[in-house]
C-alpha cells in the first residue's frame, strides 16, 4: 500500500486496532514520512459493480473528512485503492468511551458534560464541511490523556460510514 505498511507486533502478527462495519483498522507506519498512524482497510475488494461503488463512496468520504481539521476529529492522510482500499489517518492513543465506561462505569456528570461539550465540537465542525458521521457511538470516541491532567480530550474516530450532505 505504497508508502504505508502495517506495524508487526512481536509475534509477527499485524497490530490491530478495531474492527467496523466497513473494514479493519491496523496500526501503520508511513515510510516516507516517518511517523505511525491507522491504516483502514476496507471490505468490499474484487472488480465487481458493487466493488466499484463501494471505492467511488469510501473516497468521497475520506476526501471530505480529510478536509475536515479539528481538535476533536481523527485526521485523514491519505487514501488509495490496491486490491482494496484504504485510508491512512491520525493514530489516537488511548481508550474508548467505551471502554473506559466498562471499566469504570457511569460518568460523572461533569465528566460526561465535559465529553459531550468536545464531541458536539466535533459533529459541528463535520457539519461545517457537510458531513454527518452516520456511527457515532462510544466504541467510536477516543479519549486521549492530557499530560499530568485529570481532564481527556476528545478524538471522534471512524468517519467511514459518514455521509456527504451537499455537493
Amino acid at each position: 500500500m505504497g508508502d504505508v505498511e502495517r506495524t508487526r507486533r512481536a509475534d509477527g502478527g499485524a497490530w490491530e486496532r478495531g474492527r467496523g462495519a466497513m473494514g479493519v483498522t491496523y496500526r501503520e507506519r508511513d515510510k516516507g514520512l516517518h511517523r505511525d498512524g491507522a491504516l483502514k482497510v476496507i471490505d468490499g475488494h474484487g472488480e465487481t459493480e458493487a466493488a466499484q461503488t463501494v471505492r467511488e463512496r469510501v473516497l468521497r468520504e475520506a476526501r471530505a473528512a480529510a478536509a475536515l481539521r479539528h481538535q476533536n476529529v481523527a485526521g485523514v492522510f491519505q487514501f488509495g485503492a490496491t486490491d482494496r482500499c484504504y485510508y491512512a489517518m491520525e493514530l489516537v492513543e488511548g481508550e474508548t468511551l467505551e471502554e473506559l465506561v466498562r471499566r469504570e462505569g457511569p460518568l460523572s456528570v461533569g465528566a460526561g458534560l465535559a465529553l459531550a461539550v468536545q464531541v458536539a465540537r466535533a459533529l459541528v465542525a463535520a457539519a461545517d464541511h457537510q458531513l454527518i458521521h452516520r456511527d457515532l457511538k462510544p466504541a467510536n470516541i477516543m479519549l486521549v490523556p492530557n499530560g499530568d491532567s485529570t481532564e481527556m480530550t476528545v478524538k471522534v474516530i471512524d468517519f467511514g460510514l459518514a455521509k456527504i450532505t451537499a455537493g
